[in-house]
């Protein structure tokens, strides 16, 4: 109300005006108590409604296909390749592994494992040891498909209930034998549909392990001339 009128009504006889009309421009305004708890309500509803469509936008994965490697596979955008000492060393082409990480690396969101051995000595047995396996207290074992082969999936998480490990390995007849290891938060509901999905992309290549140079004590054979 303008400082003027205020200052009228404030030198004003209330006899003189009618009782309707003084309460009218007198009375205080109160707050709608409903306002506020439908504003609040609104707010939450728009929260949650985007946190519902952020959790269900398809998950963006990109192929990864490493030099002398008999498998290519995919890991989710956003995840980097965690380079060491280690990977710098020339291997035998029996085996290898490969850490890729999501956020910094000294303090990671996740972390992605992704490692092959040939293990044509005792393959069948390493064969069993990843169909049965052992069972730590409180995780959950699953089929899981690394590609055309079916494997053993197993989720563990830790004391606390802020980390889950999940891990799948599958060997072939040939005694190849390939593992994945994902570490990531617990309360995540899509972190065991993301880990399938990178199984999933598995995809055989043609490989062969490169054959040891084979030492001899004959001489070369001379030319003739």
């Amino acid at each position: 109300m303008p400082s003027g009128v205020m200052e009228h009504f404030a030198r004003a006889d209330p006899a003189d005006y009618p009782v309707g009309m003084w309460q009218e421009y007198t009375r205080e305004t109160p707050a709608r108590r409903g306002w506020g708890v439908a504003t609040a309500a609104l707010v939450l509803a728009g929260t949650t409604t985007l946190a519902w469509v952020m959790a269900r936008q398809p998950i963006t994965l990109r192929e990864e296909s490493l030099a002398n490697w008999p498998i290519s596979f995919s890991v989710p955008e956003g995840f980097a390749r965690l380079y060491d000492a280690a990977e710098a060393t020339i291997t035998s082409g029996e085996s290898d592994h490969v850490t890729f990480v999501l956020g910094h690396p000294r303090a990671p969101e996740a972390i992605l494992e992704v490692s092959y051995e040939l293990v044509i000595d005792g393959a069948g047995d390493r064969e069993s040891v990843v169909k049965e396996g052992t069972q730590p207290p409180g995780s959950e074992v699953s089929t899981v498909m690394m590609g055309t082969l079916e494997g053993r999936m197993k989720r563990q998480v830790d004391r606390g209930g802020r980390t889950v490990l999940l891990t799948a390995s599958a060997v072939t007849r040939d005694g190849l034998l390939i593992e994945f290891n994902y570490t990531g938060a617990a309360h995540d509901p899509h972190v065991a549909d993301r880990f399938r999905r990178i199984c999933e992309s598995v995809r055989f290549k043609e490989w062969s392990v490169p054959r040891p140079a084979v030492e001899t004590s004959r001489p070369p054979r001379r030319s003739r001339g």
